[in-house]
């Protein structure tokens, strides 16, 4: 469980400091970071205007998900091996959007040096994350204040599928 009282931004154990230069990345690594930047932070927050900018998007398409009184969860496939999700009102994570980078040969790696890339902007602290629910094998954060909202990057550990890493934004 991943919540703003416990969770994530407890569950942070050693401080890897930030990088003095942003890596480079292949394609499509390059694009779920610039997906992110666009479709989850981009909205300052509001995972509402995150929804209806994905669903108007011309990148990503075929919605799936439950729109409820109290929960709504929306899933969209993407260009190749990046798909994105937003998740709000759920009892045991905090609302958030999530771009989903697929089929990834060094997931963990990949994790750092994305939180390393999002975080050398701001010169920001990525804090190395201890195991939890799906994220088995941890992963990297970037803990903002009150305004900015935390990033957690890990590969997806449900034992289904290999090479999965979420970027997560959670406002």
């Amino acid at each position: 469980m991943m919540t703003r009282n416990g969770g994530f931004r407890w569950a942070t154990g050693l401080l890897l400091g930030g990088m003095l230069a942003a890596p480079v990345f292949a394609a499509p690594t390059d694009q779920a970071v610039s997906l992110f930047k666009q479709y989850c932070m981009g909205t300052d927050g509001d995972l509402d205007a995150a929804i209806k900018a994905l669903d108007s998007s011309k990148t990503f398409g075929h919605r799936s998900g439950h729109d409820g009184d109290t929960m709504r969860y929306a899933s969209f496939t993407g260009p190749s091996h990046i798909n994105a999700s937003v998740k709000i009102g759920f009892a045991t994570i905090d609302d958030h959007c999530t771009i989903i980078l697929q089929d990834v040969a060094d997931p963990m790696g990949t994790s750092q040096q994305i939180a390393q890339s999002l975080a050398a902007p701001t010169h920001a602290e990525v804090a190395q994350i201890k195991p939890f629910d799906d994220y088995g094998k941890g992963g990297y954060g970037i803990i903002g204040d009150e305004n900015e909202g935390d990033i957690l990057v890990a590969p997806l550990a449900d034992g289904i599928r290999k090479g999965i890493v979420h970027i997560n934004y959670f406002p």
